[in-house]
């Protein structure tokens, strides 16, 4: 049963640096398939095996189907995220995302990085991150939310020349306390106003 659940996690996170550039590159986080598989399978079963003739057992296994497809989609979507760091700015791609599959923002138009760490979280994995994104001259902001990745993170602070708005912001995202929880901004202007 194990190798099913490690088998259905997806392709390996980390980090692909090149050797001849700065850029480099973030993958998404792992999912466990597992359950949107079992929701999808367990929904399409109850149509095979006849179990639909009543209204209640129909809904039941279309709910399954249902639900399980949008599991299974939202899972493929976390997987298959990548981030690129370059001099220029940061390129958010992801080929199964059917509405704009490639994004790239400039460092000067991220204006703000979050940093959640939720209900006493043990690792930094389980802390999100948030990073905003303005057009100049543009009232629409963009948010993109992922798994805490120190490393990018701290990139993101550091070419953004994003400030702290609280002075108890630690000075490194690897050093992040997380035995309370909390929310951790970085602005350009230091403020969230």
């Amino acid at each position: 049963m194990t190798e099913v659940a490690q088998s259905a996690v997806g392709p390996a996170a980390g980090n692909v640096q090149d050797a001849n550039s700065k850029q480099q590159i973030f993958r998404g986080s792992q999912r466990n398939l597992v359950i949107p598989l079992t929701l999808f399978l367990s929904g399409l079963t109850a149509f095979a095996m006849g179990m639909t003739h009543t209204f209640f057992g129909g809904a039941i296994a279309w709910t399954f189907v249902i639900w399980g497809a949008l599991f299974l989609f939202s899972n493929l979507l976390d997987i298959y995220q990548e981030y690129e760091v370059t001099d220029e700015g940061l390129a958010i791609r992801n080929p199964i995302r059917l509405w704009t599959p490639d994004k790239f923002w400039t460092w000067k138009e991220i204006y703000r990085l979050d940093v959640l760490v939720r209900n006493r979280d043990t690792h930094l994995d389980n802390a999100a991150m948030n990073i905003y994104h303005e057009l100049s001259g543009e009232i629409i902001k963009e948010r993109e939310d992922r798994n805490l990745d120190p490393k990018l993170a701290q990139i993101i602070i550091e070419r953004a020349e994003l400030q702290p708005v609280d002075a108890g912001n630690p000075k490194t995202i690897e050093k992040l306390p997380l035995n309370h929880k909390a929310t951790y901004h970085w602005t350009k202007n230091g403020s969230l106003a």
